[in-house]
């Protein structure tokens, strides 16, 4: 490695941003640089690095050379790629699949749902937007006993129950949506929290 620049080890894709880092360091823009960025191992694959670089002055402020600090983090990035690449199956998969999903946080509030779980619902294709939004049960949307008739309270839906600690099984409900024939569906819900 001695009397060879840091360009040489840097990974192609990084070497503009790194050039302008390292230009604003000795220009005394910024004292220090903090980032991620790719070297190259001998074997030419690139190695994932948090590198923190510094100035070495001298008596009188001059800039002498940059000392740099480097962590592996490769292991880091492979498991957020990983991550990444199974939370995007696991959205396709939410997506695809022809049963109501919904989920909403420990307030109540919805954060996801599928198509099928918007048509069903009466969901509007605007609603994770809207500042009203959230609910898990859109007000247009009826709920009702087996009976078709007798409504279901808010609080006695299967996602507010299991906000209770419930796990509901196979609750056979009504469900009326604007511009749907009433609907006999089979609701289960559980809590996920802190498992």
């Amino acid at each position: 490695m001695l009397f060879r620049s840091i360009g040489e080890f840097t990974h192609a894709e990084d070497l503009a941003s790194n050039a302008i880092e390292f230009e604003r360091l000795w220009r005394g823009d910024i004292n220090v640089i903090d980032a991620e960025k790719r070297y190259l191992h001998k074997s030419r694959r690139p190695v994932w690095v948090r590198v923190t670089t510094s100035l070495v002055r001298g008596t009188s402020g001059e800039p002498i050379c940059a000392v740099e600090f480097l962590r592996d983090i490769s292991t880091r990035k492979d498991l957020a790629a990983a991550l990444l690449q199974n939370q995007r199956l696991l959205t396709a998969v939410i997506a695809d699949i022809p049963v109501a999903i919904r989920a909403c946080d420990l307030k109540g509030r919805l954060f996801l749902h599928n198509p099928a779980a918007a048509e069903l619902f009466a969901i509007p294709t605007d609603y994770d937007s809207r500042p009203d939004a959230r609910a898990p049960d859109p007000p247009a949307v009826g709920v009702f006993l087996p009976d078709g008739k007798t409504a279901v309270p808010a609080a006695d839906l299967p996602l507010a129950r299991a906000l209770r600690g419930e796990t509901v099984v196979n609750v056979e409900l009504v469900i009326a949506s604007p511009g749907h024939a009433r609907r006999t569906t089979l609701n289960s819900a559980r809590l996920l929290a802190n498992q």
